[in-house]
Protein backbone atom coordinates (compact mmCIF):
# COMPACT_ATOMS: atom_id res chain seq x y z
CA UNK A 1 0.00 0.00 0.00
CA UNK A 2 0.82 3.65 -0.29
CA UNK A 3 1.79 5.07 3.12
CA UNK A 4 3.21 8.45 2.08
CA UNK A 5 2.03 11.58 0.35
CA UNK A 6 3.71 14.63 -1.10
CA UNK A 7 2.71 18.25 -1.36
CA UNK A 8 4.26 21.33 -2.82
CA UNK A 9 3.81 24.83 -1.51
CA UNK A 10 4.56 28.19 -3.01
CA UNK A 11 6.39 30.75 -0.88
CA UNK A 12 4.20 33.64 0.26
CA UNK A 13 4.26 36.81 -1.81
CA UNK A 14 5.96 39.57 0.15
CA UNK A 15 6.48 43.16 -1.01
CA UNK A 16 8.08 46.19 0.60
CA UNK A 17 6.72 49.21 -1.28
CA UNK A 18 7.56 52.84 -0.52
CA UNK A 19 5.95 55.93 -2.04
CA UNK A 20 7.32 59.44 -2.21
CA UNK A 21 5.93 62.57 -3.85
CA UNK A 22 7.59 65.82 -4.89
CA UNK A 23 6.28 68.98 -6.51
CA UNK A 24 8.33 71.19 -8.83
CA UNK A 25 6.83 74.45 -7.52
CA UNK A 26 5.39 74.73 -4.02
CA UNK A 27 4.07 78.28 -4.54
CA UNK A 28 2.78 78.50 -8.12
CA UNK A 29 0.97 81.49 -9.57
CA UNK A 30 -2.68 80.98 -10.52
CA UNK A 31 -2.92 79.35 -13.95
CA UNK A 32 0.64 77.95 -13.84
CA UNK A 33 1.12 74.25 -14.53
CA UNK A 34 3.06 72.36 -11.89
CA UNK A 35 4.40 68.83 -11.86
CA UNK A 36 3.74 66.36 -9.07
CA UNK A 37 6.11 63.38 -9.24
CA UNK A 38 5.19 60.14 -7.49
CA UNK A 39 7.95 57.57 -7.07
CA UNK A 40 7.00 54.04 -6.10
CA UNK A 41 9.74 51.55 -5.19
CA UNK A 42 9.71 47.89 -4.21
CA UNK A 43 12.74 46.79 -2.18
CA UNK A 44 15.20 44.21 -3.46
CA UNK A 45 14.78 40.70 -2.09
CA UNK A 46 10.98 40.82 -2.15
CA UNK A 47 8.41 39.61 -4.66
CA UNK A 48 7.26 41.72 -7.58
CA UNK A 49 4.23 43.80 -6.60
CA UNK A 50 1.17 43.49 -8.86
CA UNK A 51 -2.17 45.25 -9.29
CA UNK A 52 -1.07 48.34 -7.37
CA UNK A 53 -3.50 51.20 -6.71
CA UNK A 54 -2.40 54.47 -5.07
CA UNK A 55 -5.10 56.88 -3.91
CA UNK A 56 -3.75 60.38 -4.55
CA UNK A 57 -6.39 62.95 -5.42
CA UNK A 58 -5.16 66.36 -6.50
CA UNK A 59 -5.39 69.08 -3.86
CA UNK A 60 -8.38 71.41 -3.99
CA UNK A 61 -8.00 74.07 -6.66
CA UNK A 62 -5.80 71.99 -8.95
CA UNK A 63 -6.88 70.50 -12.28
CA UNK A 64 -5.45 67.41 -13.97
CA UNK A 65 -3.60 68.09 -17.25
CA UNK A 66 -1.65 64.95 -18.16
CA UNK A 67 0.31 61.98 -16.84
CA UNK A 68 3.52 60.29 -17.91
CA UNK A 69 5.30 57.18 -16.69
CA UNK A 70 4.47 53.55 -16.11
CA UNK A 71 1.13 53.98 -14.35
CA UNK A 72 -2.25 55.32 -15.37
CA UNK A 73 -4.13 58.06 -13.50
CA UNK A 74 -7.91 58.10 -13.13
CA UNK A 75 -8.75 61.75 -12.47
CA UNK A 76 -12.36 60.98 -11.52
CA UNK A 77 -11.27 58.55 -8.76
CA UNK A 78 -7.97 60.25 -7.86
CA UNK A 79 -6.16 56.93 -8.25
CA UNK A 80 -2.98 55.77 -9.93
CA UNK A 81 -2.83 52.16 -11.07
CA UNK A 82 0.22 50.12 -11.96
CA UNK A 83 0.12 46.56 -13.27
CA UNK A 84 3.56 45.44 -12.07
CA UNK A 85 6.43 46.80 -9.98
CA UNK A 86 9.55 44.68 -9.98
CA UNK A 87 11.52 44.24 -6.80
CA UNK A 88 14.92 45.91 -6.63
Amino acid sequence: GDDYDSASTAPPVRVDVTLSMTVDNGTPLVGTNIVFTLTLQNSAGFSDATSIVVADALPSGYGFVSAAGDGAYDDALGQWSLVNLAAG
